[in-house]
Formats: C-alpha cells, structure tokens, sequence
C-alpha cells in the first residue's frame, strides 16, 4: 500500500507538471510513423535502438526526431533536454487517425 501510494503521488506529480507546463498546448498533427517513434521516445529509449527495431536507417530517425520536435515546439523550452520534455509530452499528444501500436 505505501509503494502504491507513492506511485500514486508520483504520477499525480507528473500529470500536475504536464498540466501546467502543456495544459493549453496546440500540438501540430504527428504522422503515424512520427507519433511511433515518439511512443519509443517516450519510453527513454535511444535513437539506435529505436532505429533499429524500426527497421529505420539512423539519418531517417534522426530526420523523424527533428520533425517530432518541430511539431511539439520542443527547442522553445530553453534549457531544457528535449527528449524529457518530449517523455512529458507524449500523453498529450493525440494519436494519428488509424493508428494502431505494434
């Protein structure tokens, strides 16, 4: 109970943060293969080994980064790693017409 209680105000924590920092943010359309490699992203995993379970070449992940970037805004939080802020941002993200997680 006390494990899941700090879980609880951990996540409550984040969502708080993701509220205040992405509350009222107008996100421009990711396309499918975009908003897979941010789910990738999202989990904290590298851009090799994203690429490679894409079966992606590393210039292309690198292109779908900087573009899913772009689309979030991500390079105006100064200071800031844009992969955190892309991880805080995944939940707001809407996900593409048809798209299906592998």
């Amino acid at each position: 109970p006390i494990r899941q209680s700090l879980f609880n105000n951990r996540r409550g924590a984040i969502q708080q943060i993701q509220n205040e920092l992405f509350g009222s943010l107008e996100i421009e359309p990711l396309a499918q293969r975009e908003y897979e490699v941010l789910s990738f992203v999202a989990q904290g995993y590298s851009n090799a080994y994203i690429a490679r379970n894409l079966f992606i070449e590393g210039k292309t992940m690198e292109k779908h980064v900087n573009s899913i970037y772009r689309k979030l805004n991500i390079h105006s939080y100064e200071g800031t790693d844009p992969k955190i802020m892309a991880m805080l941002m995944f939940d707001k993200v809407p996900q593409p017409k048809g798209y299906k997680p592998k």
